[in-house]
C-alpha cells in the first residue's frame, strides 16, 4: 500500500486554489464585472435592495458552476497544464454567464424606472447627456461626481462616441447638467435623516 502524503496533497490543493483565484482576477479585469462593487455574503440565499421610492426588490442568489472533465490520456500527455487550460476555459465561460445575467438584471431595472436611451442618428454625446439627466448622481465631499458606468450595446454608438470631438455647445450643456445634478445631490444630502 502506498502512503497517502496528506501534507503534500494539501499543499497541491492550496496551490491549485490560488491558481484559480489568480486566473479569476485576471479574467475579471477584462470583464464588465470589474466595474461592479462586490460584497461577500456568508449566509442566506437571497439579497434585497431598496429603490429611491421605497420599493424593496428581492434577488435570489444564482449558482454558477461548470464541470471540468480531464480524460486520463489528457492528464498523462499534458500534465498540470491541461488542468490550467480547462480551468481557464471554465472560468471564462462562468464570467460570460455572469455578465449576461448582470446585464439582463440591469436592463430590467433600467427599463423599470425609464432610464433606457434608445440609440438613434442623434449625436451620441447628446444621448449620453439625455441619459445623465434621468439619473441620480452622487458626488464626493469636493463636489466631484462619482464615476459612472455606461452599458452600451450598439457598436456604432461606441465608435461614433470615440471619434466625436466635444464642441463648446455640448460642453456648456454638460456643465449645466452637472451643476444641476450637484444641486440635486446637495438637496438630497441636506434632507437626509441622520440616525443615532
Amino acid at each position: 500500500m502506498l502512503p497517502d502524503f496528506p501534507k503534500i496533497k494539501s499543499r497541491l490543493e492550496q496551490s491549485g486554489i490560488n491558481d484559480l483565484r489568480e486566473m479569476e482576477d485576471e479574467i475579471q479585469k477584462d470583464s464588465i464585472l470589474s466595474l461592479m462593487p462586490t460584497v461577500n455574503l456568508f449566509e442566506g440565499d437571497k439579497s434585497s435592495s431598496e429603490d429611491n421610492k421605497g420599493n424593496i426588490q428581492i434577488q435570489e442568489m444564482i449558482k454558477y458552476e461548470k464541470e471540468i472533465v480531464i480524460k486520463k490520456e489528457e492528464a498523462i500527455n499534458g500534465g498540470l497544464e491541461v488542468y490550467k487550460i480547462k480551468s481557464r476555459d471554465a472560468l471564462t465561460a462562468l464570467k460570460k454567464e455572469q455578465e449576461k445575467d448582470m446585464i439582463k438584471t440591469f436592463s430590467e431595472a433600467a427599463s423599470g424606472v425609464g432610464n433606457v436611451i434608445k440609440s438613434t442618428k442623434k449625436d451620441p454625446l447628446e444621448k449620453i447627456l439625455e441619459m445623465i439627466e434621468k439619473i441620480d448622481m452622487d458626488f464626493d465631499e469636493n463636489g466631484n461626481p462619482h464615476p459612472l458606468a455606461l452599458i452600451v450595446f450598439d457598436k456604432n454608438f461606441k465608435k461614433e462616441l470615440k471619434r466625436r470631438i466635444v464642441n463648446p455647445e455640448i460642453r456648456k450643456k454638460s456643465e449645466q447638467i452637472m451643476e444641476k445634478k450637484r444641486m440635486e445631490w446637495r438637496d438630497r444630502e441636506s434632507n437626509r435623516k441622520l440616525v443615532d
